[in-house]
């Protein structure tokens, strides 16, 4: 089991699990394209808490879910990133594409604050 998937209102958070500390990102976009087809879910949260390194590869496939969400007009966001995989999203400027947070419960809230500002 590497990506467990729950929902918070009409948030997916999903939960990047090993294998070796890497996270299985092929399977998050696997599960991110069918909560966006069969849930018509939007909003996505990944947390990143379990993944200690990353490769390129990841780097790759991390980028073509943030495609995949935005396509589906919805909205990506990263969760519990680690100091050494910030440092490499910085330093690929990757971080000017991902918008993260220190917590699930944090990237939620922005969720619900982009949308009052939305509505108001």
């Amino acid at each position: 089991m590497a990506v467990l998937s729950q929902r918070k209102g009409a948030v997916a958070i999903l939960f990047l699990g090993p294998p070796q500390g890497q996270g299985d990102f092929a399977a998050c976009h696997r599960e991110v394209l069918r909560l966006a087809q069969e849930e018509q879910l939007s909003k996505f949260i990944i947390d990143l808490a379990s993944v200690t390194r990353v490769t390129s590869a990841q780097l790759s496939l991390l980028i073509t879910i943030h495609r995949a969400v935005r396509d589906q007009r919805g909205e990506l966001k990263l969760a519990n990133v680690s100091e050494p995989l910030h440092r490499i999203l910085t330093r690929t400027r990757l971080a000017r594409l991902f918008k993260s947070y220190d917590s699930v419960e944090q990237a939620i809230a922005s969720f619900e604050t982009a949308q009052a500002g939305a509505e108001g």
